[in-house]
């Protein structure tokens, strides 16, 4: 076997050395056994006599070594756990069948229902996808009146893009912005000064409602129905209700700063969040348990997005690496590789994500063929901070340290227009379901952007 070449589990071939083998690497850290003994045990079977000792070896760094064994020849574990499967074979004078040994811990029963959740909202919710699909194939009575339909949505968005309104809001740079409310009226803020405000912007008039805080700079946003999930550099997350104006909770248990922090949109019981300890993380907001610790990266968790449907789960790294997980399951089933660091990510239609990287680009990727990106687009001169696709799938937008809110048009990922009114770096946006945008970013400011008046 040619080892300077990897066939990862994705059948892609990789360079020892990539990123990507790297995340292979901790993967299979997941499946090993944790004593001395069950780890001498394989590597004495994938050596034989050919053995090599070195005494001065820790537990870790065996498990390190077999791990990069497994991880360039995935048949080793295959062959040992078969091995030992044929060595226990029952006894003719005992009436009990030994039972197999699990190198996994079993999902505790309220991570079980938090998955079967999963599943039924994740089914509902394609069923609803496809019929509304099929509703809208059967208006377009031919693709001329597709495209026309294409070019009337651009059209309004080229000659209405414009700032409605801006108001300078804390004393250091805005980390996150979130548009909310029955009547999308309400505007959710984080900043860099440990704060999260509540506001309204009713026919654009930003005014104050709300106060929290946390001892760190706040990187992780979102909100629910009824309450305010924060994560922070000190590691911790907080949910606040911000209808009585009371910490909820605070859920411990992260090492590091947490990047993103996002209700799951099937039931808002649960949070997903994810952190530079290299973990993401799933919660229980209700009985305050963390339910799920994922590892598998390599380098510090960037990013992370949950799809429409809440099945899939994305995580990109500061190492470039990006991994999708099945939350139903608690199961990898894909990588990508950007070149430089991942920081932002949208889901489009059924099988696509869309990632933006430390490179000025934005990738498109096909879920079903991951060997390239499908679309590379190259959408910013500096660091890709935020994208976010609008409800109907119609447009995009992201913004970046260049100081402009880009739109693109999903039919072919073309840019549009290009949005100019921030006079610093830009960190954030948010997608209203009806007819704006909210910007936020280092000049510390909140803008508000007119894209339709009405389709």
């Amino acid at each position: 076997m040619d080892f300077n070449y990897i066939n990862t589990h994705l059948a892609l071939k990789v360079p020892q050395d990539s990123k990507i083998f790297q995340a292979e690497i901790e993967k299979v850290k997941l499946r090993l056994p944790t004593t001395i003994k069950e780890i001498d045990d394989i590597l004495r079977f994938i050596y034989g006599k050919n053995e090599i000792i070195i005494e001065t070896e820790t537990l870790l760094e065996k498990r390190d070594r077999l791990a990069n064994l497994i991880a360039k020849n995935p048949t080793y574990y295959d062959q040992y756990m078969e091995a030992a499967r044929a060595s226990e074979e029952p006894n003719n004078n005992d009436h009990h069948e030994k039972e197999e040994e699990e190198f996994y811990t079993p999902a505790p029963i309220e991570l079980i229902n938090a998955r079967k959740s999963f599943i039924s909202g994740s089914i509902n919710k394609k069923i609803e996808y496809l019929m509304n699909l099929k509703k809208y194939v059967e208006n377009i009575n031919s693709p001329e009146r597709q495209i026309s339909m294409r070019y009337n949505i651009l059209d309004k968005i080229k000659t209405n893009l414009e700032i409605s309104a801006s108001y300078v809001v804390s004393t250091r740079p805005i980390s996150n912005v979130k548009i909310f409310g029955e009547n999308n009226d309400k505007v959710a803020i984080s900043s860099w000064a440990g704060e999260v405000k509540i506001g309204s912007i009713l026919d654009g008039e930003y005014k104050e409602l709300a106060r929290f805080e946390h001892d760190g700079k706040i990187s992780g946003l979102d909100v629910s129905s009824k309450l305010v999930a924060s994560g922070s550099t000190d590691g911790l997350l907080k949910i606040w209700d911000y209808n009585s104006l009371d910490l909820a909770t605070t859920l411990r248990g992260h090492n590091g700063r947490v990047t993103k922090t996002i209700f799951h949109p099937n039931n808002e019981r649960y949070v997903v969040s994810s952190s530079h300890d290299k973990t993401w993380r799933l919660w229980d907001v209700s009985t305050t348990k963390e339910l799920q610790m994922q590892e598998g990266h390599f380098s510090e968790i960037s990013d992370c997005s949950i799809n429409k449907f809440g099945s899939l789960v994305f995580s990109g790294a500061l190492d470039g690496v990006g991994l999708v997980w099945d939350i139903r399951c608690g199961t990898n089933i894909a990588s990508i590789e950007h070149p430089k660091p991942i920081y932002c990510s949208d889901w489009y239609s059924t099988n696509n994500l869309v990632t933006g990287g430390g490179d000025g680009m934005i990738k498109v990727w096909d879920l079903r063929k991951l060997e390239v990106p499908s679309k590379n687009i190259p959408a910013h001169n500096n660091i890709v901070t935020d994208l976010k696709i609008c409800r109907d799938e119609s447009v995009m937008f992201s913004t970046s340290y260049d100081k402009m809110v880009n739109c693109y048009n999903c039919g072919n990922w073309l840019k549009s227009s290009s949005l100019e009114g921030h006079v610093d770096k830009i960190l954030c946006l948010d997608i209203s379901g009806t007819n704006k945008i909210i910007t936020g970013g280092w000049d510390r400011s909140i803008k508000l952007w007119d894209y339709f008046k009405k389709i």
